[in-house]
């Protein structure tokens, strides 16, 4: 079965993170991450940010969800990315339906040397 995943962020260097934590905050817009620079999966390339080409287009959970067979798509996607020991920030209390990230057993203190 072809699922249609787009990659849409994986490494970022610490500057773009930090850059990407201001907005929200000291940016105008909304908050487009939780994780100041050193403290996301992505600083490390643990994580990835994914979205589905539908129609010749790159869509997200929010455009996905009222269609049922592409909402079951994403929910596929994440359950191939936690089959394989990926972690769903679809279950996180901040809700990241588009993020997943393997720490490959190391927490974020451990790889940021805090």
């Amino acid at each position: 079965d072809h699922l249609p995943v787009y990659v849409i962020w994986a490494y970022r260097t610490t500057l773009e993170q930090d850059l990407l934590y201001r907005y929200g905050r000291t940016a105008p817009g909304k908050m487009l991450t939780q994780h100041r620079a050193g403290f996301s999966a992505h600083n490390y390339g643990r994580a990835l940010d994914f979205c589905l080409v539908h129609r010749n287009k790159l869509v997200d959970w929010q455009e996905v969800y009222p269609d049922r067979e592409w909402r079951h798509k994403w929910i596929k996607v994440i359950k191939r990315f936690e089959a394989e020991g990926w972690e769903a920030g679809w279950r996180w209390p901040t809700y990241e339906p588009g993020h997943v990230q393997n720490m490959l057993g190391e927490t974020i203190h451990q790889l940021s040397n805090v």
